[in-house]
């Protein structure tokens, strides 16, 4: 018995740590591949879109006990592009609205990750404008897949759905009939790719 038992504790010590138990992975956000966008109704007859494309991250999965895993993402607001006019993007980025000169970044912290079939749901606390809420996050995970240069890459697309209100962007302009120019809800949409982190 004190063989056996010597035998198995020489085994775990000798094994790879991978295949003695499972680690989590660290990822880090792959910027030139990915995209994070906002959409808001405009005049009640159509979506008005924005894209961030200045942000950064990184992932911690663990695929064993997902429960186990956490996001952390910081965006730069000044990065947003509005496609149309200049105007348009200083009407986004200004005072009014998400006002970048004093709030220049929006940051998601994950407190929970949930997995239910192949989708996940992170739980997280979101700052805008200054203003820190919870939300949901609905999110889908693609890969691993090797990429050409030896990562294992992964996707992950997510949405989200926040009031612009209850984060202090309170600017209402109407119409002379009293219809909004923009809605309230905003939906935030990522598709991004991520590689594993270096050391």
């Amino acid at each position: 018995m004190k063989r056996l038992a010597l035998l198995l504790l020489s085994l775990a010590v000798l094994l790879p740590a991978g295949q003695a138990q499972a680690e989590s992975q660290t990822y880090a956000l792959d910027t030139d591949h990915g995209l994070i966008t906002f959409a808001v109704e405009h005049f009640s007859v159509s979506r008005m879109w924005c894209m961030l494309p200045g942000y950064e991250g990184t992932i911690e999965f663990d695929a064993e006990n997902p429960e186990n895993s956490s996001v952390e993402v910081t965006i730069q607001t000044s990065s947003l592009i509005a496609p149309g006019s200049d105007a348009r993007r200083d009407a986004v980025t200004g005072p009014a609205f998400l006002n970048v000169e004093e709030y220049p970044e929006i940051v998601f912290k994950s407190s929970s990750v949930k997995k239910s079939g192949d989708h996940f749901t992170v739980t997280g606390d979101i700052t805008i404008h200054g203003v820190t809420k919870e939300v949901e996050m609905k999110t889908k995970l693609r890969g691993p897949t090797p990429d050409p240069w030896g990562n294992a890459r992964i996707g992950i697309l997510g949405t989200l759905e926040v009031n612009r209100k209850d984060f202090g962007i309170t600017t209402d302009p109407k119409t002379e009939d009293g219809m909004p120019f923009i809605g309230e809800k905003v939906e935030i949409m990522i598709e991004v790719e991520a590689i594993p982190k270096s050391e």
